[in-house]
């Protein structure tokens, strides 16, 4: 029986999506590097790098690889496409030859961490070098953004339609960051350009219904145009692989994850998720009163911190009275106790324990289904259950928590 030998493909495409560079060579990632490198030495003369982008095509099987008889382009689309289509072979994270050329005259390798365009783009030279680039050879070809997470991947142009479009899913995601109860998802956005037609015409599906005057509103979404984010908007995940992620946030339920994402993307948060969010930022760092009165919500659960409030008011003025003094005056024990309430109303309600869902928790005990409620749907019978239990929760002697003046 022969035994097989896997071989690599580099191609190396332009703008247009055409391929000007085909080459078969062993198998591996330094075979793949020394081609980048090949091709970055090519064009070291010329006075702007062009806006390549190089593949890498791993075949199990080197005799596999169709023979090639014809020019570059049609070959790559007539022969090698259908070719590693058939097999399902995926391509490698896609290089872009620019990125590439400013790693290496950096020391840096084009295919480790640190050579990524992510990581590139916190370097000042970098934005010089690819604002050159593009000043001396423009690229007209239009971008796209693609969003995915475990909801699915779904694209937008980079248009005043398309960001207005992405900004509401965006928000939607916002409104459902704590409802898809999961402890490690990543929600990533991913730039795109030359997109094949029929992925292409994907973007901005979304729009059900486009209304023109919602473009001369200050909202930054869509308010009169209808939109809704099923299954059959989304775009098949491999495109990806021919984009560059800009940016990721992780989706959990904790307070630093929910902040950061709302920052980012400057999405308007629920009552309910200011509860939730509030009830998460306690627990880990203690009661501040500017998180839980914000201006715009009421905290729903601020009754069971008045008693801790007031007397954090106080300890305050306790120590700003005695700058000198080394004594907290209860601080320390009040916030330890501001953190049990939290963790004790998150347990019970919101069925959270230290960052993580308790799906064990909620299968396992007969009672905990009628505990967990969503933001804002808590019944009375909830309320009182979440006050017994944390009546239990809370230190036996208040004297403790006392404060010394």
């Amino acid at each position: 029986m022969r035994r097989k030998v896997p071989a690599s493909v580099f191609v190396t495409m332009n703008p247009q999506m055409q391929a000007v560079r085909i080459a078969v060579r062993e198998n591996g990632r330094q075979s793949f590097e020394d081609y980048i490198r090949e091709q970055v030495a090519a064009c070291s003369r010329s006075s702007v790098v062009p806006d390549h982008t190089l593949l890498h095509l791993t075949f199990p099987d080197s005799k596999a690889i169709p023979s090639r008889r014809s020019t570059t382009n049609e070959y790559f689309y007539g022969k090698l496409a259908p070719a590693f289509i058939r097999q399902d072979i995926h391509p490698e994270p896609a290089v872009s030859l620019r990125d590439a050329a400013f790693a290496l005259s950096k020391g840096l390798s084009p295919l480790s961490p640190a050579g990524r365009r992510e990581q590139l783009m916190r370097d000042p030279e970098y934005r010089r070098f690819t604002m050159h680039c593009a000043r001396t050879a423009p690229d007209d070809a239009p971008l796209y953004r693609a969003v995915t997470s475990s909801q699915g991947t779904y694209l937008f142009s980079d248009t005043p339609k398309g960001r207005r479009a992405m900004y509401c899913y965006m928000q939607y995601m916002t409104d459902r960051f704590f409802g898809m109860r999961t402890d490690a998802d990543t929600l990533k956005i991913y730039e795109l350009k030359h997109l094949p037609p029929r992925i292409a015409a994907m973007a901005d599906k979304c729009i059900d219904k486009f209304v023109k005057s919602d473009l001369k509103s200050e909202y930054p979404g869509l308010e009169r145009s209808r939109y809704s984010f099923t299954e059959e908007k989304r775009i098949p995940t491999s495109v990806l692989s021919e984009g560059v992620c800009s940016a990721a946030y992780s989706i959990s339920p904790r307070y630093e994850d929910f902040e950061r994402f709302v920052a980012g993307n400057r999405t308007q948060v629920s009552s309910g998720n200011h509860d939730l969010a509030t009830l998460l930022y306690i627990a880990e760092n203690g009661y501040a009163a500017s998180v839980a009165d914000d201006g715009l919500h009421r905290f729903r659960h601020r009754e069971f911190f008045s008693e801790v409030a007031s007397k954090l008011r106080d300890c305050d003025r306790a120590r700003m009275g005695n700058r000198q003094s080394t004594h907290d005056f209860g601080y320390g024990a009040l916030q330890q106790q501001a953190r049990e309430i939290a963790a004790g109303i998150l347990r019970t309600e919101y069925n959270i324990q230290n960052g993580r869902f308790l799906t064990e928790y909620k299968e396992s005990s007969p009672d905990a289904k009628q505990h967990v409620s969503l933001p804002g749907t808590g019944t009375v019978t909830k309320r009182r259950e979440t006050e017994r239990r944390l009546r239990h929760s809370r230190p036996v002697s208040g004297k403790r928590a006392a404060i010394k003046m």
